[in-house]
This record gives C-alpha cells, structure tokens and sequence, in this order.
C-alpha cells in the first residue's frame, strides 16, 4: 500500500485519477470513507476481472447501521450494474453485451 498526498486539497475525483495514474498493480480500488469491506470482498471482484479484464467490477451495496457497521440489509436486486453509452446504469442481471 502506498499513500500519496497532495500539498493542497485537490477534491476526490482529480485524487482518484491522480492514484489510479499512478498504480503499478494489475488492479485499482478505491474505497470512501463510509465503506466496510466484508470478509474476503477480494474474491469475487478478482475473479470477475480475472474472466474479463476490460470489466469495472462493482461490489454490491448494502445497508450498514450507522452506529455498529453492521451490514442491515442485503443486496436483494441485480448482481451487474449495466452501464450504457449515455452514461446511465441499472441494476440487472445479465447484459445483452459481450462484458
């Protein structure tokens, strides 16, 4: 892990792109500061980029209780977000793409 800071505030996403310019490794995580990574949250994220690299691979969202971390809710729709050329996206469950 290495940690990079700017001298000044540069706002989250121009330090994303700043960090993910800068990444050597085969694969790039960005996690906010409100999220809880679950037991073995690899693996899956991984082996999806493993079967197709030109994938952005996003981990399911949960409800978390605000006071002990605990995740409240499971993720109960799609398991793929679906993105199109507009830049909308949904939550589905297969694509009618090749990724």
């Amino acid at each position: 892990t290495k940690v990079l800071r700017h001298d000044e505030p540069q706002g989250l996403i121009r330090s994303k792109k700043h960090g993910g310019d800068l990444a050597l490794g085969d694969a790039v995580v960005f996690l906010d500061c409100h999220v809880r990574p679950m037991e073995a949250w690899t693996e899956s994220i991984v082996a999806h980029l493993r079967e197709n690299p030109r994938r952005v691979v996003v981990p399911a969202i949960t409800t978390l209780d605000p006071d002990t971390w605990e995740e409240v809710s499971s993720f109960v729709v799609g398991t793929k977000m679906c993105m199109t050329w507009n830049a909308d996206f949904t939550w589905c469950n297969e694509f009618p793409g090749p990724y």
